[in-house]
């Protein structure tokens, strides 16, 4: 037993002795590398904006649509207010019927151009409402294309449920806010 306990002496001690030995490497602090400092590329800034263009292939009745600047759109008792189904943006016959009035009036003013606003209810999400209605002022604006309106009198832009004309919760306060409202003002020359 001796024997065993002096031969596990030894083996620790030579243990000890070979960590103890090893060479160490020595610490090399690394070198503070300088970064580079990114210059901006210089950048010509236009201040004209180009035309925006709406594109749907499919349709030949695509014209561009006139800008937003200039006197401001108002609404005219005879441009009566176009009103959809929950979640669809299709024209039911009484409100092609609607449309056929308008066209009308836009073709006995000649010198009037309109906007289209496309409206939602409060029940969808924002962009979702937004969508809708932007396909809601589309629809009407092409049917009064194809009722001979030329598309360069009429623009459209989507409200989605920002602007309510009728602020309940309720089927009779929601069929309301389901529309298209025409509003027109004086061609700018």
């Amino acid at each position: 037993m001796v024997y065993n306990k002096n031969i596990n002496l030894v083996f620790v001690a030579i243990m000890i002795f070979l960590v103890a030995g090893c060479a160490k490497k020595p610490v090399v602090k690394p070198e503070p590398v300088q970064e580079p400092v990114a210059v901006a590329p210089q950048v010509e800034i236009s201040t004209s904006v180009p035309a925006l263009t709406e594109q749907e292939p499919e349709d030949s009745l695509m014209v561009e649509e006139p800008t937003l600047r200039g006197k401001e759109y108002l609404p005219v008792p005879e441009l009566k207010t176009i009103y959809f189904g929950y979640d669809d943006d299709k024209l039911s016959k009484s409100e092609r019927s609607s449309l056929s009035q308008n066209a009308e009036w836009l073709k006995n003013n000649p010198d009037m151009e309109i906007i289209i606003e496309g409206h939602c209810d409060e029940r969808g999400t924002v962009e979702y409402n937004l969508a809708l209605g932007d396909r809601r002022a589309k629809a009407v604006r092409k049917y009064l294309m194809y009722l001979g309106i030329s598309g360069s009198r009429i623009a459209t832009i989507s409200y989605g449920e920002e602007k309510p004309v009728e602020f309940g919760h309720d089927e009779t306060a929601w069929s309301k806010n389901r529309r298209a409202e025409i509003l027109a003002r004086q061609t700018e020359e």
